[in-house]
């Protein structure tokens, strides 16, 4: 779990890696939209959250990968 909430933090709490994360996922017209913030705070949408992760993890691979070569 600590990978998958580091993950959505590192796209969700940079502006630059949300927005690019949230195009990338309208270009290609998928349905969910984007992914769901993840604290510890926030404890009781990690089951949420973990399945909207999985929904999405052909995705965000993906657009970690184009990041990654951006670079």
């Amino acid at each position: 779990m600590k990978v998958v909430i580091s993950t959505i933090n590192f796209i969700k709490s940079r502006g630059l890696n949300h927005r690019q994360f949230k195009n990338f996922l309208a270009d290609i017209e998928n349905e969910c939209g984007d992914l769901i913030f993840v604290s510890e705070i926030r404890w009781l949408n990690r089951g949420q959250a973990l399945e909207r992760f999985l929904t999405l993890l052909n995705e965000i691979q993906i657009s970690m990968t184009e990041k990654k070569m951006c670079s």
